[in-house]
């Protein structure tokens, strides 16, 4: 009997929680039965490719184990896309350069041959959400080979770019990179401490790193074929028209953030993981944390238990950094063009001539003081709650879970602040 009288107490009480008011600020969640149907069914398809071993341990199946990169980073980019999920995903990555060198035509002359021609590489930022009828906004930027050397600045530059043609910043950034060198030093966890506040960086495994922004590239090497490109002009044309490109930035300003590894503590061992956090405390504080494989709670802000250490030297302000611009290194480069003008003779137009010499000159000009005010002034990607659960300036999550646990629900471990 008093186990009955308990439970109509619990009943009552959880049914009293529902009529609260402050309740009603918050998105109601689907229908518990259409809740408990994906569930089940998603227990059910788990149960295909799960055993447990002698230790009472779950084996997971090579075949979905092999995968399982793969499925978190989608899983990511489909939140990325809706509204309702406060975070973004972006891939930067380079085209093959044997794609992109120019003069390029459908019938090749044998004097125009692979040594004369110039390379103009092709990096992609790459940010899932959609664009038209497309599930990612490609924005590439096309640069003559050697003019800026693509160093982890490169890298960084290209990705404060790219911040800035989204519409809204969120509160967690999910950056994706391959693993070369460029993209996995002390220079560009630095950077990417001081312009965002929290952000996961993921390096899928070598050998399982087919990701979507190797799509649109094999979209594009199938496309260049059937063109003739004359000129760097030529090529950002035939990128425009292109349906997967959302938009190209021939100039971006490139910035150099080495200066940055001086007021670092340095992180070793940076290419055994494959999973980096950043994250600024609540005294603007950035703290790191690494983890050796990529690991599915980034898909619900869980918390982990991993040890966070300080990314600056105590001493150091984020927020007073300052990149300076660099200038485009052009002396290599117009020896090169000096060369194809000679030898293809009439082949070009004075235009186009001048079109190589103006793209190993032209450059971004604009401060990184800016650059940063801009991405600081756009909206958030989700509207913070401004109700009676907020008042003490508390993450409303946590709110919510305070809440529940005050009036003796179970709600499990909360979430530590960053």
């Amino acid at each position: 009997m008093a186990d009955l009288s308990d439970a109509f107490r619990t009943h009552l009480c959880l049914m009293n929680s529902f009529t609260d008011p402050t309740l009603g600020k918050y998105k109601n969640r689907g229908w518990y039965q259409k809740s408990v149907d994906l569930l089940a069914e998603s227990l059910k398809v788990v149960s295909k490719h799960v055993q447990i071993d002698s230790l009472n341990e779950v084996l997971v199946s090579p075949a979905l184990s092999t995968h399982k990169q793969r499925t978190i980073i989608q899983a990511l980019c489909s939140q990325s896309r809706e509204d309702a999920f406060d975070v973004s995903v972006m891939m930067v990555d380079g085209m093959s350069n044997r794609h992109t060198k120019l003069p390029q035509f459908i019938d090749q002359p044998k004097f125009v041959n692979d040594a004369l021609r110039l390379t103009y590489s092709l990096t992609t930022v790459q940010v899932a959400t959609m664009n038209g009828p497309n599930s990612f906004a490609n924005y590439d930027y096309p640069s003559l080979q050697t003019v800026f050397s693509h160093n982890s600045s490169y890298v960084l530059s290209l990705i404060l770019s790219g911040l800035s043609k989204i519409e809204a910043i969120p509160s967690v950034f999910v950056l994706v990179l391959d693993s070369a060198a460029n993209n996995k030093s002390n220079v560009l966890l630095g950077g990417l401490g001081v312009i965002l506040s929290k952000i996961y960086i993921i390096y899928p495994s070598t050998g399982h790193t087919h990701l979507s922004v190797d799509g649109h590239f094999g979209n594009l090497s199938q496309s260049i074929r059937g063109v003739n490109l004359y000129d760097p002009d030529d090529f950002i044309t035939f990128l425009d028209s292109s349906p997967t490109v959302a938009g190209v930035d021939r100039t971006p300003t490139v910035f150099d953030f080495a200066p940055i590894q001086e007021k670092m503590m340095k992180i070793g061992n940076l290419s055994s993981n494959s999973q980096y956090c950043l994250s600024k405390g609540q005294k603007g504080e950035i703290s790191w944390s690494v983890a050796p494989s990529l690991h599915s709670s980034i898909l619900y802000g869980a918390e982990k238990d991993d040890i966070a250490l300080p990314l600056f030297q105590e001493d150091f302000q984020p927020s007073l950094f300052s990149a300076k611009i660099q200038k485009p290194n052009v002396e290599a480069i117009n020896k090169k063009i000096d060369q194809l003008i000679h030898h293809t003779g009439n082949l070009l137009t004075k235009d186009q001539r001048d079109h190589y010499r103006k793209a190993a000159i032209t450059y971004g000009k604009q401060s990184f003081r800016q650059v940063i005010s801009d991405l600081n002034q756009k909206r958030r990607k989700t509207i913070a709650f401004d109700s009676l659960f907020d008042d003490n300036g508390e993450d409303p999550h946590i709110t919510v879970l305070n809440y529940l646990e005050k009036h003796g629900y179970p709600t499990g471990r909360i979430p530590k602040p960053p």
